[in-house]
């Protein structure tokens, strides 16, 4: 007979990993969004590895994130514990976005982050992942 309490974990586990896949589609998607270029494109046929690295900047960040999300106790429903990770999913990737915007504003006033990735600046890109890597921890 299998255990309620190991079912009970093992449907936490899924729970916070489709609330994971979900942000990161968001980010690969909103970078598409906000770069306003087409993810496959940059990364299928223009080889742009500064967007990919800064899209992978911005998944390993929200990856961080949610890690702090999930560590420890998990919340006594389903419902509860979905919508604590749903939270701190959508703070985290509001939270990236504003650190970004600050970064691209205070640090970098006069550079423009987003147009050198678009125009394939490697070094661009590695200061935008590096950033979105420290803002998730």
């Amino acid at each position: 007979m299998v255990d309620p309490l190991t079912l009970w974990v093992w449907g936490v586990i899924a729970l916070n990993l489709a609330v994971a896949v979900v942000a990161m589609c968001l980010v690969r998607f909103g970078s598409g969004f906000w770069f306003k270029v087409s993810t496959s494109d940059e990364l299928a046929e223009r080889d742009n590895l500064a967007f990919g690295l800064s899209l992978a900047g911005g998944i390993s960040g929200v990856a961080l994130i949610l890690a702090g999300a999930t560590a420890g106790e998990a919340e006594l429903t389903y419902l509860d514990e979905l919508k604590m990770v749903v939270t701190y999913a959508a703070l985290g990737l509001v939270l990236l976005k504003m650190g970004a915007l600050i970064n691209d504003w205070v640090i970098l006033p006069g550079f423009s982050v987003r147009e050198q990735i678009r125009s394939q600046n490697v070094s661009a890109g590695v200061v935008q992942a590096s950033n979105l890597l420290a803002l998730g921890l």
